[in-house]
């Protein structure tokens, strides 16, 4: 039988706070981008004004019938000139309440929403696709569209300064996935040592990490979680 977790030895943290292996197949991305979300302090106070959300998102923000917040929020990411734009829905009852413990079937946050085009011209009246340093490119028009095609491939290997931000379908949602397996493994480590955690879980059927090396990555990968794409300074 599985032993309680909740209690003074968990800091009172309730198991779906660092258990998410509960998250139904289709809301691995909701689950992430609330989750995380709880962790950049502004979004609590933020999010539940709409005229106060608009000084921090580029698509309208409102609150739906059911008290949730819906917008897509602009973030300095960690290179260079870049803004990562995060679409959001923070349910009823953020940010007190863990995600898999909200009425979530209520709302469903859209992960292509705040996608930028991968090439476009550059928007200087708004800025919104001034994503990245500008290149200047020579383009022959005169050259056929495969041939360009081609050479534009050859020059992005060339000259690509980081692996793409985002993939699709099922690695990204393995991705959110493991980024959440980090999160709660971080979230037990501000209450007890990595050792206790790991015997504190012991008996679940998943459980977070079952090696020391793990558990002290996972804080990393929290790190760079909430800087690239919350903009949000390194935790404690």
């Amino acid at each position: 039988m599985k032993k309680k977790l909740n209690g003074e030895a968990g800091g009172g943290l309730a198991q779906e706070d660092w258990d998410f292996s509960g998250c139904p197949p289709g809301r691995e991305y909701d689950c992430w981008s609330y989750e995380y979300a709880r962790e950049v302090p502004f979004l609590g106070e933020k999010c539940r004004s709409v005229s106060e959300a608009e000084d921090y998102v580029d698509e309208p923000a409102y609150v739906d019938e059911h008290g949730n917040w819906h917008g897509v929020w602009r973030f300095p990411g960690s290179g260079e000139d870049h803004v990562v734009e995060t679409p959001l829905v923070l349910l009823r009852g953020f940010p007190g309440t863990p995600y898999l413990k909200t009425d979530y079937h209520l709302a469903k946050a859209d992960p292509e929403l705040g996608q930028q085009p991968s090439v476009a011209n550059v928007r200087d009246d708004f800025g919104r696709w001034s994503f990245g340093p500008r290149v200047e490119l020579v383009l022959n028009w005169g050259a056929s569209d495969s041939q360009m095609t081609e050479d534009f491939a050859k020059w992005l290997r060339e000259n690509r300064p980081r692996p793409a931000w985002n993939n699709r379908g099922v690695s990204e949602a393995r991705k959110w996935l493991a980024d959440l397996r980090a999160l709660g493994a971080w979230r037990l480590l501000k209450h007890m040592t990595a050792r206790e955690a790991m015997e504190y879980v012991r008996g679940y059927r998943r459980t977070v990490y079952s090696k020391l090396p793990d558990w002290y990555e996972a804080k990393r990968r929290v790190r760079r979680v909430l800087r690239d794409h919350f903009g949000w300074g390194w935790p404690s």
